[in-house]
């Protein structure tokens, strides 16, 4: 009795081991479905799975959605997402909507911190607090440029006529410049010495005009002459002057020393 009961116990594991072997083994389908490799199969309705392979290693495969993915589930009352558990590549463009472009008012959200670990390019930028200096390269707000002369400039010019001191040349974009100018001046007589500072080398003085002009009473006496000024610029190269004459005393001779003309581009 108890040998018929030892081998009845297993026949009846071995029948469940080998259902449960059979349950785990892989089945071709199409096969099944009188199909031959290649052939599509329509399914006019719905199919849940619990995974789905599509492609194997070296060999790839390729998934048309034919419409949207939607993640129907929920934690509590809040919606799960779609998740992609891996590096996401994408071969076209990302937008929202049913059309891309900015014409409708459906801009694609990202509601997260984000980095970018190459360069970054925008048509513009519509929110205050994007860019702060403490996040751009050096060199990135402003570039300057800057003329000096330590020795002695002599000029005898008389107004209008002039002389040269300092010239300085800088490429800009449309922007706005921060030009400062600083200069001890002497004469060897009496009179009146007039500086000034133009743009473009014009003769109009667009830049800043005449500066304060230096009455000389004393022959030799020295005076400290400087001035800054903002001006708006459009795109293109500028030559930036410092103009003196001697005005209202024929034969007076000036110089200029210790001189220093500062163009500074201030980017927006």
């Amino acid at each position: 009795m108890k040998k018929v009961f030892i081998i009845a116990a297993v026949a009846i594991s071995s029948t469940f081991l080998t259902a449960g072997l059979v349950y785990a083994a892989s089945h071709d389908i199409t096969g099944e479905l009188g199909g031959v490799s290649g052939d599509m199969f329509n399914l006019d309705g719905a199919m849940a799975v619990d995974s789905l392979i599509v492609g194997a290693q070296n060999v790839g495969g390729v998934t048309f959605f034919n419409g949207t993915i939607i993640n129907n589930t929920t934690n509590g009352s809040a919606d799960n997402p779609v998740t992609f558990g891996d590096n996401v590549r994408i071969d076209g463009r990302v937008y929202r909507g049913s059309a891309a472009g900015t014409a409708d008012t459906m801009p694609f959200i990202v509601n997260d911190n984000m980095q970018v670990a190459g360069s970054l390019e925008v048509g513009s930028f519509a929110s205050e607090g994007v860019v702060d200096t403490a996040n751009l390269a050096d060199g990135a707000v402003s570039q300057a440029a800057e003329d000096f002369e330590t020795n002695s400039v002599i000029f005898d010019a008389e107004y209008p006529d002039y002389d040269v001191l300092l010239t300085k040349t800088i490429t800009t974009g449309d922007s706005t410049l921060l030009v400062l100018f600083s200069g001890e001046f002497q004469g060897t007589n009496t009179g009146e010495i007039v500086t000034w500072v133009t743009l473009d080398g014009g003769d109009s003085n667009i830049l800043m005009g005449s500066m304060r002009g230096m009455d000389i009473h004393t022959a030799h006496a020295s005076s400290t002459i400087s001035s800054n000024n903002i001006v708006a610029v459009e795109a293109g190269t500028h030559t930036i002057q410092v103009r003196a004459a001697i005005s209202d005393s024929v034969g007076t001779m000036g110089d200029m020393s210790n001189g220093t003309l500062d163009v500074i581009e201030l980017k927006k």
